[in-house]
């Protein structure tokens, strides 16, 4: 499966339509993988990671927003996967490409004020991100002006990061990886 993020957008997604469609054989930019015990999520934070004019051209330079899903994801989120059942007890693990909470760079809080509307109030999930090119592990948290509560985990770039980063803070860090690929 692959999933889309910001460098898909700046090339206009046709290598991920295109290309990275038909070798998986996905239709959307969005998943769901269930069993009695788990919801594995799969997010579309990027497709609409970037602002766009009125004819619909997006400015990658200076039109970031806060990586909500499209209204489609969340329509499925809500009606077809059913996320927000307070009677399914099932875990829930997160996978979305932009971040809603980071020590290192800006946080992207669309997502995550989009699922504060679906799920159960005290609903714990694990989310799994990347975006930033590092690799960082969180202590559980609920996110300002939300009802759930996160373990968020950083896996940027594979957990291989190409830039050393240090965190602008670390309070919440249980570990990170201060390594560089090939270094």
């Amino acid at each position: 499966f692959l999933q889309m993020g910001n460098h898909e957008l700046i090339s206009g997604c046709k290598g991920l339509y295109e290309n990275g469609f038909s070798y998986t054989g996905q239709k959307t930019t969005y998943a769901v993988w269930q069993s009695n015990s788990w919801r594995i999520v799969s997010l579309d934070t990027g497709r609409l990671c970037y602002k766009t004019d009125a004819s619909g051209k997006r400015d990658v330079l200076r039109g970031e927003t806060d990586a909500p899903m499209p209204d489609e994801v969340v329509d499925w989120l809500v009606n077809t996967v059913k996320l927000g059942d307070p009677n399914d007890k099932r875990g829930i693990l997160l996978l979305s490409h932009h971040q809603p909470y980071d020590a290192f760079s800006a946080s992207y809080m669309g997502a995550a004020k989009q699922l504060n509307k679906i799920l159960p109030a005290g609903k714990q999930v694990v989310w799994l991100f990347g975006h930033n090119h590092a690799l960082a592990l969180y202590s559980k948290m609920q996110l300002e002006d939300t009802d759930f509560v996160i373990y968020p985990r950083l896996i940027g770039i594979g957990g291989f990061p190409n830039i050393l980063e240090h965190p602008k803070t670390t309070s919440a860090i249980v570990a990170y990886d201060q390594r560089v690929f090939q270094e």
